[in-house]
């Protein structure tokens, strides 16, 4: 090779060189302007992070919120119920209260109208003996006495006021005299455990009436 070739050789690659060391700075910039690039488009997405994560915990902390609420209405729900139930159960035992004291009136009732048919039967049977039955007597009696002496006479006139005093004190006396077969009764033990107003009105009724029958049935025979 011949020095021509060999210069004109050097020649070349110096300008390669020449030309690559020309279009190096050119892809430096390149390089740099890429570089400006990716770095932006890091801190845009390190700031969409950002806003992100404060969304996502902005969320979260409504989530929260929110949970709690729901645990709240479902505590109020809870007592609401507990409350409901008492007023159901507190209702209930007045309905049951109210119910029984209805019975008890019913009970009442019943006996107070029983006690006013015996009072009314006993009255009814008092006032037919003094009204008709006793007439009857007196006019027998005086019609007897009569035909006998003044002395006896004198003590069948006695005899009578008496009697109609004495069925003037029954219409009067016969409610204390219950009261105090009933005062005397409960103080027994062994009676105490009978003691009702039916049984105690009969017995007032029968303190009063078997004595005046028998005297009356003495009388006549």
């Amino acid at each position: 090779m011949d020095a021509e070739s060999v210069l004109e050789e050097r020649i070349q690659d110096l300008n390669a060189k020449t030309l690559s060391l020309k279009e190096h700075p050119k892809s430096l910039e390149d390089m740099a302007n890429k570089s400006t690039y990716l770095q932006s488009a890091l801190s845009d997405l390190k700031d969409h992070s950002f806003l992100a994560d404060e969304k996502l915990n902005a969320q979260e902390e409504e989530v929260h919120g929110l949970w709690a609420v729901s645990r709240k209405s479902s505590f109020d729900l809870y007592v609401l119920e507990l409350k409901m139930a008492e007023v159901v159960t507190e209702q209930w035992v007045q309905i049951q209260h109210l119910e029984q004291l209805l019975q008890i009136a019913k009970m009442r009732a019943l006996q107070a109208q029983k006690q006013r048919n015996m009072r009314c039967t006993f009255l009814k049977f008092i006032d037919g003996i003094s009204g008709r039955h006793l007439p009857k007597l007196f006019k027998a009696l005086d019609a007897y006495s009569l035909g006998k002496g003044p002395i006896i006479r004198y003590y069948v006139s006695q005899a009578l006021q008496q009697l109609k005093r004495f069925y003037s004190a029954i219409r009067r006396f016969h409610p204390e005299l219950q009261a105090f077969i009933k005062e005397e009764m409960q103080r027994n033990e062994l009676t105490a455990a009978f003691v009702n107003d039916e049984l105690v009105f009969f017995l007032a009724s029968a303190f009063i009436t078997f004595p005046v029958l028998g005297a009356w049935m003495l009388l006549l025979t």
